[in-house]
């Protein structure tokens, strides 16, 4: 099974951030000594350590064959902090994450009230990115994949629509460059700009 080709790739934010990161290194930045964001680090990867472990029992996980199954995609897609950021080749999503906020459980529109809050919360932010300027992890035939510096892997994106659960198929994520590091959390895509 091939994932359908992408021409543009994504990524809505509703305010202006300073560093445009994952939620597990939003998360971490909450902690300030390097033991207390390490600590962090490691049970968010018991927590998706744990997710795994769960899906692994459902029969359907254990026959699927169509792909490589993204555990810690799928985990982040049900509220699990982790170091993936998600981006989309669908303008509408990405236009929906700029305009909206996630608050009890719900997502609602950004109103006046939301948006004067702070300077940085005036205004949603829309990145975007040719995919000519980086191809997808698929894109790449196996031979290339393995010539590639640990950098450069961690920097490819990948499209995540083929799954054992259901996932909108335009969804696609990135990997934070930064992970190995505590100390590091600024993610920067040197192509997806923001307009």
């Amino acid at each position: 099974m091939r994932q359908a080709g992408f021409r543009h790739f994504y990524r809505g934010e509703n305010q202006i951030y300073k560093n445009t990161e994952s939620t597990l290194c939003r998360k971490i930045r909450e902690y300030k000594t390097y033991e207390e964001q390490e600590l962090y680090r490691l049970i968010s990867d018991m927590r998706i350590a744990e997710f795994r472990y769960l899906l692994g029992q459902f029969l359907h996980v254990q026959e699927w064959n169509l792909s490589d199954i993204l555990y810690e995609c799928i985990a982040q897609h049900y509220g699990m902090e982790t170091s993936w950021l998600d981006i989309t080749s669908s303008y509408d999503v990405a236009l929906f994450f700029a305009t909206c906020f996630y608050k009890d459980n719900k997502w609602y529109p950004l109103t006046k009230n939301e948006t004067e809050q702070s300077e940085e919360k005036r205004y949603g932010l829309l990145f975007h990115m040719p995919s000519c300027i980086s191809k997808t992890r698929w894109l790449r035939d196996a031979q290339e994949f393995q010539n590639l510096s640990a950098v450069e892997v961690d920097n490819l994106i990948y499209p995540i629509g083929f799954q054992p659960f259901i996932l909108d198929s335009r969804q696609i994520i990135t990997r934070n460059p930064h992970k190995a590091s505590a100390a590091q959390h600024q993610v920067t895509h040197t192509g997806l700009a923001a307009f």
